[in-house]
């Protein structure tokens, strides 16, 4: 595949209207190998802009500091980009006006005298790609009218345009501003977990739908399945004279008060207590109200403390915020801890035949006096044992009850005797000694426990460069419903011009959950589990004594 080599014959203002040769789009041209042709007039318009102010002189003399190495190393060129088009700075030797165009053009003048050395150029060798590179319109016109090729450059190409003197006023401005700001706090906000603060948070709140009709039904035919109402009595008397066959054991059946009680009364009752249950089952299950805790972590990255700091948040919309307390979470966990799940009852146990031992007299006739006796004896210390233990058991509780006391008077592990810690304490501040520290952060008439719109906490001196600020609130929607809100974080210094600010939006979406499954759990749980019962060993073991010798030793296998 044959190269494509492209001549560009420059105009001035690719030099001063455009961006750096290095940062220009060469690859737009289409050119596998591109030479920027600069001619004599350019340079002398150029070497013009040395003597000029402001950014045309910069950079002319940014040109001119590339023509003087080439000058000096000896090259014709310069290497702009080395690939994905390769691009030279090429200065222009031996090229000359074309006569034929004396009546056309003004050879005087820079733009004319390009479109004339590209005609000659073109006509000394007809295979060359050449054309003039411009972004003015007057040559453009020329080399169209002459039928000679030209590229207008894009305006993309261009730079942004030069300030003026107001705009350098206020960039100047800026910059004496954000130098005094540098001197100032500078306050970092974020959550606990986010590199950055999050612009939004979704938050998903489980709701438990009630049994339907069906499911309450369902379960009901469960229970019954699974628990029968009993209806044959008769049935276990005969199983219980079976097992106790024996003329001192009578067998009584049960009453028909008993039976009547268990049909009519306990066993219904029991089934509309388990359907009670289930139907309200939802609102068992259902945890309180949930608050969402967030941590907001801040930090001091300026160079000054921050005097009188001031953090304040602020909801709006659906949301309530609670200021975070140890004593509320340790409420909150010891709640939890009391509440138990919802369980069913055991169904109500059948009435049951009973047994009525005849006390025989000939059993106690056979007995002698003497066994009598030594019975009578053994019990009479076996009841003493027992005292012995009770008194130990009292004497164990006396001396638990006594550590109680002690702990409630002096708290767990400490002395009976006060410590005077006044001399440790002289050396302090008065503030510090009376509980207060100017570097702590202290809440401004925020209630704990009490849903409030907006809430502040302030600090004498927050010290910069001193590690994270952790700041703990929790967020209330209000109700169990689906809800958008939002939280704004500020905070305000004495010597901090523009406040830090931290704006973030939460939605709460309601997602619906069944107890369908949980409530078969329950009734499953009625069930006790079954016994394992211990397999006895397939193999008999014989264990054998050695046979031992006369001697007495043991004899050798």
């Amino acid at each position: 595949m044959v190269k494509k080599t492209l001549e560009l014959f420059v105009d001035t203002n690719l030099f001063f209207e455009c961006k750096r040769l290095e940062d220009l789009p060469w690859s737009d041209l289409g050119a596998d190998k591109i030479i920027l042709v600069v001619t004599r007039p350019v340079l002398a318009e150029i070497d013009k802009h040395k003597k000029a102010g402001g950014r045309t002189k910069k950079r002319a003399l940014e040109i001119y500091g590339r023509v003087r190495a080439m000058i000096k190393d000896g090259r014709e060129e310069d290497v702009v980009s080395a690939e994905n088009p390769k691009v030279v700075f090429r200065l222009a030797r031996g090229l000359k006006f074309d006569p034929d165009l004396e009546d056309d053009l003004d050879k005087t003048a820079t733009d004319d005298w390009l479109v004339g050395a590209l005609s000659l150029r073109l006509k000394d060798e007809p295979g060359v790609t050449a054309c003039l590179f411009t972004h003015d319109s007057g040559p453009a016109s020329a080399a169209s009218s002459l039928g000679l090729p030209y590229r207008l450059i894009d305006d993309v190409w261009l730079r942004p345009p030069e300030n003026d003197a107001q705009e350098k006023r206020i960039i100047a401005l800026e910059k004496e501003l954000g130098d005094y700001r540098a001197q100032e706090p500078h306050i970092a906000i974020t959550l606990d977990g986010y590199a950055t603060p999050p612009k939004s948070i979704e938050i998903k709140h489980a709701v438990y739908r009630p049994l339907s009709d069906d499911e309450l039904e369902t379960l009901a035919g469960e229970l019954t399945r699974r628990y029968p109402m009993a209806m044959d009595f008769d049935k276990a008397v005969d199983a219980l004279r079976a097992i106790s066959n024996s003329k001192d054991v009578k067998v009584e059946p049960p009453s028909e008060d008993q039976i009547a009680q268990y049909r009519d009364t306990d066993y219904p009752d029991w089934l509309a207590a388990c359907r009670k249950t289930f139907e309200n089952l939802h609102e068992s299950l259902a945890p309180p109200r949930a608050r969402h805790s967030l941590t907001y972590v801040m930090t001091n990255k300026g160079a000054r403390p921050a005097k009188h700091a001031r953090v304040t948040f602020a909801a709006e919309g659906d949301l309530w915020l609670y200021r975070f307390h140890r004593d509320d979470e340790e409420n909150e966990d010891e709640t939890k801890s009391e509440m138990s799940p919802p369980s069913l009852d055991r169904p109500p146990a059948a009435p049951m035949p009973k047994t009525i031992h005849m006390q025989p007299s000939a059993i106690f006739d056979q007995i002698d006096a003497p066994h009598l006796k030594a019975a009578r004896d053994a019990f009479t210390a076996h009841q003493g044992m027992l005292d012995a233990v009770t008194g130990l058991q009292k004497t164990a509780a006396l001396s638990a009850a006594a550590g109680a006391a002690v702990n409630a008077a002096t708290g767990p592990d400490r002395s009976f005797l006060p410590i005077d810690r006044t001399p440790y304490l002289s050396h302090l501040p008065a503030a510090l000694r009376n509980g207060y520290n100017p570097e702590i952060f202290y809440y401004d008439d925020w209630p704990s426990a009490v849903p409030v719109q907006s809430g502040a906490l302030d600090c004498e001196l927050w010290r910069h460069r001193a590690g994270e600020e952790l700041f703990d609130i929790e967020i209330d929607f209000g109700d169990d419903s689906a809800g958008t809100g939002a939280v704004m974080c500020e905070v305000h210094a004495e010597n901090l011009t523009t406040p830090a600010t931290c704006l973030i939006r939460f939605e709460r979406v309601i997602e619906e959950l069944s107890l369908f499954d949980h409530a078969m759990g329950m009734i499953e749980a009625l069930t006790p589990p079954k016994r394992k019962r211990r397999r006895r060993s397939r193999f008999k073991i014989n264990v054998v004594d050695k046979p031992k010798t006369n001697d007495g030793d043991n004899a050798e296998p």
